[in-house]
C-alpha cells in the first residue's frame, strides 16, 4: 500500500481545484493571472524544462501576443521568482524555465501516484490498500482542475487528460470489492 507521503517540506502547489500555493503551510499570493498560468505549466512538469514556446503559446493567446515574447516572458517569471524564492526556484534554462520542485509537491503528481499505485494494487487483489489510495488521489480534488487554464485554446489537451484521469480513477473505485465505493 502507498500511503501519502508528506509534500515536500514547506511547498504545497495546489491545482487540482481552486489554484493556491502555499508555503510553511501559509499561503502566497502569487501575482496575476499570467503569472499563475506560468506556475501552472511549470509545476505540470517539475525539474523539467518546459519550452519558451510553449509558454507564451499558453500565456498569450495569438491576438495579445507581445512584440518580444521572450522579454514579456521573462518579465512574468521575475514576478513569479520573487513570489516564490527563496522556498522555490523559478529557473530559466536553455529553451525553456524548469521549476525546481519535488513532484510530490504538486497535488496533481501525488494524485497520479496514487491512482497509479491504487490501480496496481486492484489488479494485484489487494483491493484495501488500492481502497486507501483511489481515496487518497480523489482526496486532492477540490474542484475543477487547473482553472487558470480555463478558456485557454493551447491548455485543452491537458485539461482533458487531467479530467479523464480522474473519471478513470472514480470507475476503479465503483468496482464491487472496492469497500466504500460503488
Amino acid at each position: 500500500m502507498t500511503s501519502s507521503p508528506p509534500v515536500a517540506p514547506g511547498v504545497d502547489l495546489r491545482v487540482l481545484g481552486p489554484f493556491e500555493v502555499r508555503l510553511d503551510d501559509a499561503p502566497v499570493p502569487v501575482g496575476g493571472p499570467r503569472v499563475r498560468r506560468l506556475l501552472t505549466l511549470l509545476a505540470l512538469s517539475p525539474r523539467s524544462v518546459v519550452p519558451h514556446r510553449r509558454l507564451v503559446e499558453v500565456l498569450w493567446d495569438d491576438t495579445a501576443l507581445p512584440d518580444r515574447p521572450e522579454n514579456a516572458l521573462q518579465v512574468v517569471a521575475s514576478r513569479l521568482r520573487k513570489a516564490l524564492e527563496p522556498s522555490v526556484a523559478v529557473q530559466r534554462a536553455p529553451g525553456g524555465y524548469l521549476l525546481d520542485v519535488a513532484p510530490d509537491a504538486v497535488d496533481v503528481h501525488r494524485f497520479e501516484r496514487l491512482a497509479a499505485s491504487g490501480r496496481a494494487l486492484l489488479a494485484a487483489g489487494d483491493v484495501a490498500a488500492a481502497a486507501v489510495d483511489l481515496r487518497a488521489a480523489l482526496a486532492l480534488w477540490r474542484g475543477p482542475a487547473l482553472t487558470e487554464l480555463e478558456g485557454v485554446p493551447a491548455a485543452e489537451g491537458i485539461l482533458a487528460r487531467l479530467e479523464a484521469a480522474r473519471l478513470a480513477t472514480l470507475l476503479d473505485t465503483s468496482t464491487p470489492a472496492v469497500p466504500g465505493f460503488g
